[in-house]
């Protein structure tokens, strides 16, 4: 990965994204179509993404390397989880929700997939897929625990039924049998999948313009707590994965997904189970900014070990 390319592609997310902060400040796309496209992306183009990210000829070490990036990812949530629990142990409930969820789930689909699609393309894909089971099994799970304190087996049920990890099941199955689809389908699902970066970034600019920043700033462990969502984490991944002797692509995949902003879906949480949803929107919206500061150094710190 040479300094160029890396730079290149960033600027390409950057600029999307002031579209879609462009569009919104000029009511082009408003709230309900920012809605609409955030269900268009989860449920169709992201599936369509993830499949014919599958399309390659079957190796037995890929897809090692994908049984080794889930082993690994459900490690990362559970090390996030105990970083989250021992640093806001004192903080009260309605703060320390928010705060323990968004130090463990990233915006591993929204931002992870076209960063990681823009980078390391198909191959890219197919890990961030693997990452992306173990975060929706542990955000239905785990990061309901953290807002309720009780187990809601319904909603790990329905976890299980999200398109994303059905498409990564269909996916896996053709992959491992050596199914190719038709050209015609493949090519279909192909261009239907390419407009998931273009859609996410535009999502995203779409929140951003909808930020008061001169709010942005209050809110208690605010500044901590993004320092360890976007450089903490992924930092002390990397070394463990580096003395684990875990290198290249899989390496960088993880760090990179590790090392997105927090979820967006954590403001949702929040206001459902009457959390600190003020506090949820800033985290989201700031570490989202500042990821475009720290993604790219992270990046090119990446590019300079490997």
């Amino acid at each position: 990965m040479n300094y160029e390319a890396v730079f290149t592609q960033v600027a390409i997310l950057c600029i999307m994204i002031f579209v879609g902060y462009y569009a919104s400040k000029r009511n082009i796309i408003d709230r309900e179509a920012n809605r609409k496209f955030s269900d268009l992306l989860l449920n169709i183009t992201l599936p369509c993404m993830i499949i014919t990210s599958f399309q390659f000829d079957f190796s037995a070490e890929v897809l090692y390397d994908a049984g080794r990036i889930l082993i690994i990812a459900v490690l990362i949530h559970l090390l996030s989880a105990v970083v989250a629990r021992v640093i806001y142990n004192k903080s009260p409930w309605q703060t320390a929700s928010v705060l323990r969820f968004v130090t463990i789930f990233s915006n591993a689909a929204f931002m992870g997939f076209p960063v990681i699609d823009s980078l390391y393309s198909q191959i890219g894909v197919f890990y961030t897929a693997m990452y992306v089971v173990v975060f929706n099994l542990f955000v239905w799970s785990y990061g309901v625990i953290l807002f309720t304190g009780q187990k809601d087996w319904s909603s790990i049920k329905s976890s299980l039924l999200n398109p994303g990890i059905v498409a990564t099941i269909v996916g896996l199955i053709l992959y491992a049998a050596s199914i190719k689809l038709p050209l015609p389908l493949f090519k279909a699902f192909s261009m239907v999948g390419s407009m998931t970066t273009p859609l996410s970034m535009l999502i995203i600019g779409t929140l951003l313009a909808q930020v008061n920043y001169q709010e942005i700033l209050k809110g208690q462990h605010l500044i901590s707590g993004i320092a360890m969502r976007l450089v903490g984490l992924p930092l002390l991944l990397f070394i463990i994965l580096y003395f684990l002797g875990i290198k290249g692509v899989v390496a960088n995949v993880l760090v990179l997904v590790t090392a997105m902003p927090a979820a967006a879906i954590t403001v949702i949480f929040a206001e459902k189970h009457n959390a600190d949803a003020l506090l949820a929107s800033r985290f989201v919206a700031l570490s989202t900014i500042l990821s475009l500061v720290t993604l790219p150094g992270l990046i090119l710190f990446l590019s300079m070990v490997s």
